[in-house]
């Protein structure tokens, strides 16, 4: 194989029909590097080509379980953040950074950088960073690592979510398309570990809202007229240098990006439904009454969140509106 060309590393192994679209998890082949990554949310989400997993910052090449074709549209987006061990423990988040002296796979792109690969035997190595969208030149199975010949060492890991097809996931950009695929009944079979699912008909949740992702699903459905009242504690990174702030935001940290922007960075927000850009600023506690009816998604008010650390705790109440019985007709 050509996967060789990492210092004292093992190439990505064939791995057969393991990473066909119905069955595939997220797999990490060599062995002597960390746990391997969890398996895709859902099978649905592998159906639908869109998968989301986590990149340990010292593995090696990691399948992301989907198989694509020549021609498809491929859509890459990552959060999080590295430290890399042979640039004295040096944090960056998937854009890397420029470290000529660092030995890496392919010199388009930057030290630690997050790459990619179709197929296990080729060097055709494509930069991905914080985020990419290309169409595939070949046939085989999509990998991604990071720009280094030696990851050993590394700390830290990118959140990370691929789609292959027309599909679009939940944390690719704001708006209607941030919020495509959204709606509907929470899976049953999502992988241990926060956010807790719950049934719509609930009245009441805790939630953990990751500054990473776009939008967490609540999987409450509110009903137009109910009052939402949420209340959340906690503290986020909002940058590589530390700047950090509670859920009522960092007034003094500008973001021209941000949802609201006469509402502070990194506050936490709302939005009910998978079709409008209707926002709610919330902060550390905020209510609001429902003007339309969906699923309650909750956020960090921020433009670009592929740095970001840490999360909130939301503690969501709904206050269902009275609903009037139909007039009898009088006989």
């Amino acid at each position: 194989m050509k996967l060789t060309t990492r210092t004292a590393r093992r190439p990505i192994f064939r791995i057969g029909a393991c990473v066909c679209i119905l069955a595939a998890a997220a797999v990490a082949v060599p062995a002597q590097n960390p746990a391997q990554s969890p398996p895709p949310s859902t099978q649905a989400q592998l159906l639908e080509g869109v998968v989301s997993l986590k990149l340990h910052g010292a593995r090696d090449w990691t399948s992301t379980g989907l198989r694509v074709r020549a021609g498809d549209p491929v859509r890459i987006k990552a959060w999080g953040r590295v430290r890399l061990a042979s640039a004295g423990n040096l944090l960056v988040d998937p854009l890397g950074a420029d470290l000529p002296a660092v030995d890496r796979l392919t010199d388009e792109a930057r030290a630690g950088q997050l790459i990619a690969v179709i197929g296990d035997d080729n060097n055709d190595y494509l930069a991905v960073g914080r985020e990419a969208d290309f169409n595939a030149r070949r046939e085989g199975t999509l990998y991604i690592t990071l720009n280094q010949n030696d990851t050993s060492g590394n700390t830290g890991d990118f959140e990370i979510r691929v789609t292959v097809g027309n599909s679009r996931g939940l944390a690719f950009g704001r708006g209607d398309e941030a919020l495509a695929r959204a709606q509907g009944p929470p899976p049953t079979d999502l992988q241990p570990g926060p956010p807790a699912v719950a049934s719509p008909d609930e009245d009441a949740k805790t939630v953990t809202v990751s500054a990473r992702l776009d939008w967490t699903n609540t999987y409450l459905k509110v009903n137009r007229g109910d009052t939402v009242i949420v209340e959340s504690s906690g503290t986020i990174v909002l940058d590589l240098a530390g700047k950090s702030c509670g859920p009522g935001g960092l007034a003094t940290l500008k973001d021209p990006a941000r949802l609201l922007l006469d509402k502070p960075t990194g506050a936490v927000v709302a939005v009910i439904g998978v079709d409008n850009n209707d926002f709610f600023h919330l902060g550390a506690s905020g209510r609001f009454t429902a003007q339309r009816t969906g699923l309650l998604f909750l956020g960090v008010n921020e433009g670009d969140l592929t740095n970001n650390a840490g999360s909130f705790t939301s503690r969501v109440r709904i206050e269902r509106a009275a609903t009037t019985a139909p007039a009898t007709k009088a006989r």
